[in-house]
């Protein structure tokens, strides 16, 4: 779920959006466009899509195609990492604490 808000230790917190989501639900059907239309006007094949932002080179390509600094794709990606890690932290943390 998009957006989830939780609260932790007072401050209030938001997961972050998995890029290829804000791909999905955002840009794409902004610029109407499907999967095929999107691999398309980024030059590689359907199947591609799926890592899109695995690569330097991809980041470029979404950059290019929809006017947006390769650093707001990185950042949404290392957003994500750094909250899954912080989450498996915070777990590890509750389980030494019982």
């Amino acid at each position: 779920m998009r957006g989830l808000v939780w609260l932790y230790k007072g401050f209030r917190k938001v997961r972050p959006t998995h890029p290829r989501e804000m791909l999905r639900e955002d840009f794409l059907p902004g610029y109407k466009l499907t999967v095929s239309g999107f691999a398309k006007a980024i030059g590689v094949s359907r199947q591609t899509v799926n890592e899109v932002l695995r690569s330097p080179e991809m980041v470029l390509r979404l950059s290019r195609l929809f006017s947006i600094s390769p650093e707001f794709w990185l950042n949404a990606r290392e957003r994500l990492i750094c909250g899954k890690q912080q989450s498996k932290l915070r777990a590890e943390s509750t389980a030494n604490l019982r």
